[in-house]
């Protein structure tokens, strides 16, 4: 018996040392940014990755940018509800592109890093909040995304030493057969499906209310797009700029405002640094 204990408490220092190696190599790099987020702004903005490249440039317009690649309506649900908690917010601004109500989405989020800005309203009992929003959350080596980063880093730092690596080439400086691959392949990510993600747009409605309830504007964004992924892009009639219409909200739709501006886009679908900060300037000056 006394061996057992023995064995099974060398088997927990194991697991604590290499959850602490874990933690320390790819785990604060996962976790940070939704550790760090500025609380003394009025108005926020929740995105995806389209918000991203907006880097902080929406600072100058009294505007925190509060997106992260990856986040779905369900992490924005928690953002916004944590703001609501913490915060003076009287403004939200909502990336409301056509991908995000997709059913893709409901498995291609940001859940166990988000689940910080949760609270036990969000659970059914305090057993499953404390669960998954200390236990899970701190022990690095139960998030399925971990391993992957492992593996990510180990083949960055191979790819990084190999003298024939390839630079990425600007989207703007792609040949037209390039690009129409490329646009392909995403259309039958993000648009795969015919009808929304019911969950998704039950999240969404819960966004909506949460605002309303909290006498707080909350206006719809729809991101610029390269000219060549437009006609791929696929609309729900019940897309979520008409949820966010019909609920009273201000809908601003931008997707075709750079069509023949190729240099400002990283991809099909994703401003490059100057074009987010050509898009801030331009949406909120």
């Amino acid at each position: 018996m006394k061996e057992f204990l023995v064995k099974c408490l060398l088997f927990l220092l194991l697991l604590v040392v290499a959850n602490g190696l874990a933690d320390k190599w790819v785990g604060r790099s996962y976790f940070s940014p939704y550790r760090e987020v500025d609380t003394t702004f009025g108005a926020y903005l929740l995105a995806d990755s389209h918000g991203e490249m907006l880097l902080d440039y929406t600072e100058d317009y009294g505007i925190y940018n509060f997106s992260y690649p990856g986040d779905s309506y369900e992490d924005m649900h928690r953002k916004a509800a944590f703001l609501i908690e913490n915060s003076q917010v009287d403004t939200i601004y909502i990336s409301i592109d056509d991908h995000l109500l997709s059913p893709y989405r409901e498995y291609k989020n940001n859940k166990s890093r988000s689940v910080i800005y949760s609270s036990a309203l969000n659970y059914p009992n305090y057993y499953t909040y404390w669960k998954e929003r200390y236990f899970r959350y701190n022990v690095v080596l139960l998030q399925p995304e971990v391993g992957s980063l492992i593996k990510n880093k180990l083949f960055a730092k191979l790819i990084s030493k190999n003298p024939k690596r390839k630079e990425e080439v600007p989207w703007a400086m792609l040949p037209n057969d390039k690009k129409m691959k490329l646009c392909k392949n995403r259309a039958e990510l993000q648009f795969s499906h015919d009808t929304n993600s019911v969950p998704l747009q039950g999240t969404l409605n819960q966004i909506i209310a949460l605002c309303q309830t909290n006498d707080i504007t909350l206006i719809g964004i729809k991101f610029p797009l390269a000219k060549d992924y437009l006609p791929f892009v696929h609309e729900n009639p019940n897309s979520a700029a008409s949820i966010l219409q019909g609920s009273g909200c201000a809908v601003m739709d931008f997707t075709s405002i750079y069509l023949n501006e190729d240099q400002y886009f990283q991809n099909q679908d994703h401003l490059n640094e100057a074009g987010g900060k050509a898009f801030v300037e331009h949406v909120f000056q």
